[in-house]
C-alpha cells in the first residue's frame, strides 16, 4: 500500500473482461504478509506475517469479517520462524516451522489446536510441502545435506520416502486434483530444470516415477556433464563432542 505495509483483496472477474469489477478490501495490515492458502469451503485464508529470519507469525483471516485469529504450533506461542501454511483434512493446519527445533519441521495443527510435528524423526529441514486438493495426502521437500528428498505420508501421517528421483534439487510440486499423482521440478547434473511425476495406482502400491520432459542442453550431450560429489569439511562449534560437518559439493 505504501511501500512497507501490505493489504489483502480478494477479487472475483466478472463476465465482461473489458470493464472488470474492482477487488474489495478485506483487511489493512501493518508490515509484510503474504497469502499462504484459501480453506476448501472459501470463506477464509491463511496469511503469513514475517517479521524476521527466526519470527513470523501465522493467522486465519476470516474474509466475511477481516477477523484474525493466530495459529500456533505451541501453545505458550514462542516467537518462532514460520514458512508457509496450508489447510489440511477435518479442519487441520500444516506449517512448517522451528519451533522447539534447530530448524524447520512439518507441524500439524489439529481443530482441537493440538499439533504433532510429523518430522521429528528426519533430522533435516522442511524446504516445502504440498496438500493435496481434498486434504488427504501431503508432499513433503526435505534438503538433505544439499540434496532435495521428497516424501508422503503415509495413511498414519508417517513420511514415506518417494524412490527413483534423481539426485538434485526440487523447486516446485502440485498434486494432481485427484491426489494420485504429483508433479514436481527437479534440477539434477544432466538435467536442467525437468518434470518429473510420481504416481500412485494404489494406497498399496509403490509409487512409480516418470521424467515426463527432456530440457534441452544447448546441445551438449547430457552424459558428458559431470555429477557434483558430496563432500563435508568440519566448522567451529561442536555436537556432541565432535566438530560439526558442512555439506558442500565439488
Amino acid at each position: 500500500r505504501n511501500g512497507k505495509d501490505f493489504d489483502v483483496y480478494v477479487w472475483q472477474p466478472g463476465a465482461d473482461l473489458a470493464a472488470p469489477p474492482p477487488p474489495k478490501l478485506v483487511k489493512e495490515l501493518a508490515g509484510s504478509w503474504r497469502v499462504t492458502d484459501w480453506s476448501f469451503d472459501g470463506t477464509k485464508l491463511l496469511v503469513l506475517h514475517y517479521l524476521s529470519i527466526e519470527h513470523a507469525e501465522v493467522f486465519e483471516l476470516t474474509l466475511a469479517t477481516g477477523d484474525l485469529r493466530p495459529i500456533q504450533a505451541d501453545k505458550a506461542g514462542k516467537p518462532a520462524a514460520y514458512g508457509t501454511a496450508r489447510y489440511g483434512e477435518g479442519g487441520a493446519i500444516w506449517v512448517t516451522t522451528g519451533v522447539d527445533a534447530e530448524f524447520q519441521r512439518l507441524v500439524r495443527i489439529g481443530a482441537d489446536g493440538a499439533s504433532v510435528a510429523v518430522t521429528a524423526n528426519i533430522n533435516w529441514k522442511v524446504e516445502d510441502f504440498d496438500v493435496s486438493l481434498d486434504g488427504r495426502k501431503v508432499a513433503i521437500h526435505v534438503n538433505e545435506d544439499g540434496w532435495s528428498r521428497l516424501y508422503v505420508l503415509d495413511g498414519q501421517s508417517k513420511p514415506v520416502l518417494v524412490q527413483g528421483l534423481a539426485e538434485g534439487v526440487l523447486s516446485g510440486m502440485q498434486w494432481r486434483p485427484d491426489g494420485k499423482a504429483l508433479a514436481v521440478s527437479l534440477t539434477a547434473a544432466s538435467t536442467p530444470g525437468d518434470v518429473w511425476v510420481v504416481s500412485w495406482d494404489s494406497d498399496k502400491k509403490p509409487a512409480t516415477v516418470a521424467r515426463w520432459t527432456q530440457t534441452e542442453t544447448g546441445g551438449l550431450p547430457p552424459q558428458v556433464f559431470s555429477a557434483p560429489k558430496l563432500m563435508h569439511y568440519p566448522t567451529f562449534d561442536m555436537v556432541g563432542g565432535k566438530r560439526r560437518q558442512i555439506p558442500c559439493f565439488v
